[in-house]
């Protein structure tokens, strides 16, 4: 579970954002990042920054007019939960996204990818179905 807040300094800089994460560990993973250097706040901190910069390294091919409302309503979502309206448009916004994978040249690749294995699967369950020995058993359940 994850909860952002805005904190900002009476110095008048910038505010920070800062997001408040639960993380739930069996007793002896707990157990052994303690014992890492900094303790196990320390590399959790670690793990998460690094995963947000392994994130924001990592480009969308979505456009961005997809992805922020999309980004939004997830961090919404996982934070405090949807309204039925919030609901409707993540889907709706779900839906242009699929909508773009079927327009990327891969999808068509993919499909056919799909469509193959679909065929061999077919074949060996027409080879399967016709071998004698299949035969024999169908005619002795009759």
């Amino acid at each position: 579970m994850a909860t952002t807040t805005t904190r900002a300094k009476a110095t008048g800089r910038q505010a920070r954002e800062r997001v408040r994460v639960t993380v739930y560990l069996d007793e002896p993973l707990a157990n052994w990042g303690k014992q890492q250097e900094g303790g196990l706040s320390e590399l959790l901190r670690r793990l998460l920054v690094d995963a947000r910069q392994e994130q924001s390294q990592t480009p969308s091919h979505y456009p961005p007019e997809l992805m922020a409302p999309y980004k939004r309503l997830i961090d919404k979502k996982l934070a405090q939960g949807l309204t039925h309206e919030e609901e409707r448009e993540l889907a709706q916004v779900r839906e242009r996204m699929g909508a773009f994978d079927r327009a990327l040249p891969s999808w068509e690749r993919s499909e056919a990818i799909v469509a193959a294995i679909d065929q061999e699967f077919a074949d060996i369950r027409a080879l399967v179905e016709s071998s004698p020995k299949k035969r024999r058993a169908s005619q002795a359940e009759s």
